[in-house]
């Protein structure tokens, strides 16, 4: 008895640490589809380049997951799981991403960056998943979020008048923060990478329909090899996007994984720095180290509670 739950132990604590590794590659990964997004937009409306992008990624998932993907099972899956993966992929990328783009087109980048900011994920999880909140976990996330504002916000002025564009920010945040916590209502009957082929198929469907209605056009011009390069690199990291999302969030709280999805701003800075040749400010590189060191702090900090 005692050597298997010794071994539930270590199967869960693996699980867990390559779930902190997803989560951290996760964010690595948010950081760079700012550049897909700006270079896209200058031929294809917000819809087509995700549709585009989602249809191409869904494509790469079956071929990459096939073995572990059951077809005839995905027709069968329970009523709860159905119900999930519609309402996940429509909050992902029908409302979350959309509503994310056009705010950054309606308003100033500080804004949304201020915005982005709240920990959504941690009061969600606390919220909805009823995950206990401590004075240290407060303070862990309090610290993670001021360092987000560290490196996010360039102008203090206007950050709390919500326009239109605030207001997109704001919608697109939580339903972000839906999909990453929905995860855990999951039951076992369909597999991460069945979860990842699913929701990609559907959000690919959504947008196509919405593009029709919205657009009322395809994408037939302009195409060059830049953007087919362009969409099919996108494609890659967006199925790697949600399976490290439904593996992450399986196996971690929501208060650790805010402050682990909060390294976005860290490896961003590191991309303008690295790519654009960007200037790290003091204010940039103290944010940097408070959310590097809300990351183990709230690591601990669960480690102790269990």
């Amino acid at each position: 008895m005692h050597s298997r739950k010794l071994s539930i132990n270590l199967t869960t604590q693996t699980h867990r640490t390559k779930g902190i590794a997803a989560l951290i590659i996760l964010a690595l990964i948010f950081s760079s589809f700012g550049i897909f997004i700006r270079y896209l937009n200058t031929n294809f409306s917000i819809f087509q380049q995700l549709y585009l992008r989602l249809f191409l990624a869904t494509f790469f998932t079956y071929c990459v997951f096939f073995k572990d993907i059951r077809l005839k099972q995905l027709l069968y899956m329970p009523k709860k799981d159905k119900l999930l993966v519609i309402m996940r992929s429509a909050s992902t990328y029908l409302f979350a991403s959309t509503f994310n783009i056009q705010a950054f087109i309606l308003t100033k980048y500080s804004n949304v960056s201020f915005l982005e900011a709240i920990p959504t994920t941690a009061i969600l999880g606390m919220l909805v998943l009823q995950e206990k909140p401590t004075r240290n976990k407060f303070l862990i996330i309090m610290l993670s979020f001021v360092g987000v504002l560290f490196i996010t916000v360039k102008d203090a002025h206007n950050l709390f008048v919500l326009g239109k564009g605030e207001i997109y920010a704001l919608i697109a945040d939580l339903f972000y923060s839906f999909f990453y916590i929905s995860r855990k209502w999951h039951t076992d009957y369909l597999n991460n990478k069945e979860l990842t082929f699913m929701i990609l198929l559907l959000s690919s469907v959504f947008l196509f329909t919405a593009s029709l209605i919205f657009d009322h056009s395809l994408p037939t011009k302009g195409w060059n090899l830049n953007y087919v390069f362009a969409i099919i690199v996108a494609a890659i990291l967006v199925v790697a996007n949600i399976f490290l999302i439904n593996y992450g969030f399986q196996h971690i709280k929501p208060f650790l994984a805010n402050n682990i999805i909060a390294l976005e701003s860290v490896f961003a800075a590191a991309i303008g720095y690295l790519f654009y040749k960007e200037i790290l400010t003091l204010p940039e590189v103290i944010g940097s180290l408070f959310i590097l060191m809300s990351v183990p702090l709230m690591s601990k900090e669960e480690t102790e509670k269990t």
